[in-house]
């Protein structure tokens, strides 16, 4: 039997061997988001959790989106139907946005992501964005897009079957000052950091222990 990072390291070899080739860049783009919500945020994350693509509004109904992905509190559901899904602010845990870096401009979601964390919230923690992309791109290329003014609101990048840079919100990893953002390498490590990282938020938003942290390591 395989370790989590052997799993996770076929899961990503699956994720990019699917993709076809022959598809318009519109094209990849929808199936590359329905890939990893099917093959990677649905069997991970607990089933309760609502994760599908829409947008995210508050009391004031200001609303930012449409998000690839929204994940939601099942006791907070969406109104509307279909690519009209509107999550209550209060209630969205996290949004990704799934995309070819090849060919999208990351920095509108930069923008989205900014304008998302000004929506009202009775909690003061700002709701989780994160940039997944297919395309292999190196572990600078995704520090220096979070560190420049258009990646600033985001909170995490994912290369699929290569890098994750999470940046260090609430010290999570010891000082921020110190060590502003963490990365994992590698296809396996990178998803599993991630899938992790997801788990954990999912967490300790519905108030519960993060229980895996000792599984980290295999």
């Amino acid at each position: 039997m395989g370790s989590i990072n052997d799993h996770f390291s076929d899961l990503s070899d699956y994720l990019l061997a699917s993709r076809s080739a022959k598809a318009s860049p519109a094209e990849r783009r929808l199936a590359d988001a329905q890939s990893f919500l099917r093959h990677f945020l649905k069997p991970w994350l607990p089933p309760t959790l609502r994760v599908t693509p829409g947008a995210v509004f508050d009391s004031k109904d200001r609303f930012v989106g449409p998000f690839d992905v929204v994940g939601a509190d099942p006791f907070c559901p969406p109104v509307g139907e279909g690519a009209a899904l509107r999550y209550p602010a209060d209630g969205a845990l996290f949004t990704l946005h799934v995309r070819d870096w090849a060919h999208d401009d990351m920095s509108a979601f930069g923008a989205l992501s900014h304008d998302l964390k000004k929506l009202e919230r009775k909690t003061s923690n700002p709701i989780f964005c994160a940039a997944v992309t297919f395309n292999a791109l190196s572990l600078s290329e995704l520090t220096d897009f979070l560190g420049a003014r258009e990646g600033s609101s985001i909170d995490a990048v994912l290369s699929v079957g290569h890098h994750l840079v999470v940046r260090n919100l609430d010290d999570l990893y010891g000082s921020s000052k110190r060590v502003p953002m963490v990365s994992e390498r590698g296809a396996g490590p990178s998803l599993k950091a991630f899938a992790f990282l997801l788990l954990k938020l999912a967490a300790s938003f519905a108030g519960s222990p993060f229980l895996l942290a000792d599984y980290q390591h295999l």
